[in-house]
């Protein structure tokens, strides 16, 4: 269930937080276009939905908004894109959840498109937001083949390394969960390559890429690039986020966008 589009222009800040906490509740994401592109505004509005993390990802200053660090810009920049930065690259960024690491899981990942960039790339090349639902990952997978989601779901439920010295499972259950599938998901960018790296089982490898392969076959396209002043509220246990690549040297090419995770 994908939510209905609303939009800020109709309604009031109480009213439109209503509306969203209805999305919320229903179809574990939220829409909102013509949000106004101003760091309070946002950081008060999401405030309704829980409590703006800081980005543990960047050091002071780095990837942050001088106004509230919190709020996390990601941006085009050619320096970290050089150092390899994630967040700098005009790549493909690949699904993800927001703060895999923290535990208990944030539960929402909010994100604002303050500039969208220059347009002027054939579809797929724009920027365009990928977003994956883990329960109809999970169904797709036992769909393939019947039983397969039983298996998967325990083996990625054993902890396993998410970078240093954290152990976490990987897929969890969740209290208000409608069945099987609905599972909470922490998804760490380039988890495939480090679990090959720290010699996990080949099963529990095996059953990653399964439901990662799932998730990015179901995952839907957004067609076009996020305008400026769309806003979108996810379920950080049940979806995940990507974005497809841009180009970030093009002429006028500004693309930003902010994200806040929320506990």
């Amino acid at each position: 269930m994908w939510p209905r589009e609303l939009n800020a222009d109709d309604s009031t800040s109480e009213a439109l937080a209503e509306a969203v906490a209805h999305e919320l509740r229903t179809a574990h994401a939220a829409f909102v276009r013509h949000f106004p592109s101003e760091v309070a505004a946002f950081a008060t509005f999401l405030s309704h939905f829980g409590t703006p993390l800081p980005y543990y990802g960047a050091r002071v200053g780095e990837g942050t908004h001088p106004l509230n660090a919190a709020v996390h810009r990601v941006r085009y920049d050619a320096d970290a894109a050089r150092r390899g930065e994630l967040h700098g690259l005009d790549g493909e960024l690949p699904l993800h959840s927001a703060q895999s690491q923290r535990d208990p899981r944030p539960r929402y990942f909010a994100m604002l498109m303050v500039s969208p960039g220059a347009l002027t790339s054939h579809a797929g090349n724009n920027g365009e937001s990928l977003i994956a639902s883990w329960r109809s990952a999970a169904m797709l997978v036992d769909s393939n083949s019947d039983g397969a989601w039983t298996n998967c779901a325990r083996l990625l439920g054993e902890p396993a390394p998410l970078g240093g010295s954290v152990m976490r499972p990987m897929v969890y259950p969740l209290e208000d969960a409608v069945d099987q599938y609905d599972i909470g998901v922490r998804m760490k960018y380039g988890l495939v390559q480090a679990w090959q790296s720290a010699n996990l089982a080949r099963d529990q490898i095996g059953a990653l890429q399964t439901l990662l392969g799932a998730a990015n076959d179901n995952a839907i396209r957004v067609e076009r690039q996020m305008l400026r002043g769309d806003l979108l509220i996810l379920d950080n246990n049940r979806f995940a986020h990507g974005r497809r690549a841009f180009c970030g040297e093009a002429s006028g090419s500004t693309r930003e966008l902010w994200s806040v995770t929320l506990a």
